[in-house]
Order: C-alpha cells, then sequence, then structure tokens
C-alpha cells in the first residue's frame, strides 16, 4: 500500500509540474522574430559552424541584428547569400569562391623521416615528439587530422598519406587550417591553376635531402615568369596568383615538379 501510494502521489507531482512548466511557457513566451524565421528558411540548416556560430539560429539572429553580412553562410554559397540579400533588401557582397590547398608534396615515397614514430596516429602527437618525426619540419605528418574536422566531407587521404581536398567541395571554412600543427594549408580562389605544394624555407641543399619534391630556390621559375608572377621569399617559390596567367612556363622549368597545375572538373 506505501509503494502504491508513493508512485501515485509521484504521478500527481509529475502532473502538476508538467501543467505549471505548460503554463509558463505560455506566459513568458518570446515571440521570435518573423525576419530570423525567413532568414532560417533559407538557410542550408546544416548547423555546421563554419560561419561562426554555433548553428543556423545563431548566423539568423546576427543577420537581422547587422553583425555579418549576408555572405557570411560559407556552405550556402553564392546562391544563398544572393537570397539572403534579397530577404534583407541589401546589396549581395558576392566572394569569390575559394577552397582549401595543401602546401605539401612530400608523402610517405619522397620525404624521409629522422627517426620512427610509433606514437598516436595524430598529427598533433608527432608534433609534440622532439618536433614532429619527418627531416622536414615543415613537412605533412600523413595522419589526417584535418580530414574529420571538415563540414563538408572534402577532404580525403591518398595512398602517399597526404590530404587532397575536393576544391569543388570545399567551403573554405579554415577548419583545416586550424587543425595542422604545421600550418599546412591555405585558402586561395578555386580559380587558381599553378600551385606550389611545398612550404619549407630551408636552403635548396637540405631541403632536396630532406625531399625529393621541395622547393629548392632554383630560381629558375622566377626567371621564365614574364609576368612577374613568380619571386623567391625565404627560399620558397611563391606565386601571386593576381597576375599569374595560368601559361605553365614555370611547371616546365622546375626541376623538382614542386609546382602543379589543378585542373577544373
Amino acid at each position: 500500500m506505501i509503494v502504491l501510494i508513493s508512485i501515485i502521489a509521484l504521478a500527481i507531482l509529475g502532473l502538476c509540474s508538467g501543467l505549471l512548466l505548460g503554463v509558463a511557457y505560455v506566459q513568458f513566451a518570446v515571440e521570435e522574430d518573423p525576419k530570423v524565421k525567413a532568414i532560417l528558411a533559407i538557410l542550408p540548416g546544416a548547423n555546421c559552424g563554419s560561419c561562426g556560430f554555433a548553428g543556423c539560429h545563431g548566423f539568423a539572429e546576427a543577420l537581422v541584428a547587422g553583425k555579418i553580412d549576408t555572405s557570411g553562410c560559407l556552405l550556402g554559397g553564392i546562391d544563398v547569400a544572393k537570397a539572403l540579400s534579397k530577404e534583407m533588401g541589401a546589396e549581395a557582397n558576392l566572394k569569390e569562391p575559394k577552397a582549401a590547398y595543401l602546401l605539401c608534396g612530400g608523402g610517405c615515397q619522397n620525404a624521409s623521416n629522422r627517426f620512427e614514430y610509433f606514437g598516436a596516429p595524430s598529427c598533433k602527437a608527432a608534433q609534440a615528439i622532439g618536433g614532429g618525426f619527418k627531416s622536414c619540419i615543415y613537412g605533412c605528418f600523413g595522419y589526417g587530422d584535418c580530414a574529420p574536422v571538415c563540414p563538408v566531407d572534402a577532404i580525403t587521404m591518398n595512398e602517399e598519406k597526404l590530404p587532397v581536398v575536393d576544391v569543388e567541395k570545399c567551403i573554405a571554412c579554415g577548419k583545416c587550417i586550424k587543425e595542422c600543427p604545421r600550418d599546412l594549408f591555405i585558402l586561395l580562389t578555386k580559380n587558381t591553376r599553378f600551385h606550389v605544394k611545398c612550404d619549407s624555407n630551408d636552403k635548396g641543399a637540405v631541403s632536396r635531402k630532406n625531399c625529393k619534391v621541395s622547393c629548392i630556390a632554383c630560381l629558375l621559375c622566377q626567371k621564365v615568369c614574364k609576368f612577374d608572377a613568380i619571386k623567391i621569399e625565404n627560399n620558397l617559390a611563391v606565386i601571386d596568383q593576381t597576375k599569374c596567367t595560368s601559361c605553365g612556363e614555370c611547371i616546365k622549368v622546375c626541376p623538382t615538379k614542386c609546382i602543379v597545375q589543378f585542373v577544373k572538373g
């Protein structure tokens, strides 16, 4: 009997609590801004966080409050930016789409190691052990810490244990940049066709010893470029994408083939 009375009492208490919460919800409910609802209807709804907010609702509220512009939804891209601009009655601030590009082409075959690593299969963990096992202090470890943080699954690992970015899928959120302990990703426009896959600032002889496909600062690419688009800076070839005409002469003369071409589609 005591058990039965306890169960009934708890049931009544739960029912009363539920009724009180229901009344409180109705009485103290805050009416959501209809503009926020309209913005949410346009957004992808993925809550990926690439915009810098915890989810789409936070982005919508910030947009209505005038804290960000309509191009802030990286996942939605140009189409969503246009729709948001129309909804907000603002001029579309359309930015040229960008993607992440890797600054390393060494991989497991071309780059040498200083010692054998038996630690956790993580780039950050490898970096913490004596600055990393790679002979090149700038090279990719190949454990792919960058891949799982990508909100659109644009990064996969190839047979050389190097990250491969699907430029078309990439939304330039920058999460891979933050995740990489060696800062081996850079954001460039999606129409980039020629890119230096190296980040070494070592002198040519040292760089070549550590990696067969590193930049050795030989100056050949700089000399052959008729448009002054390539300069050797800190022992590394750097392409000025605003000057590059994609003529391909730099690739022809590069002895280590560290300058690569991206073919769209």
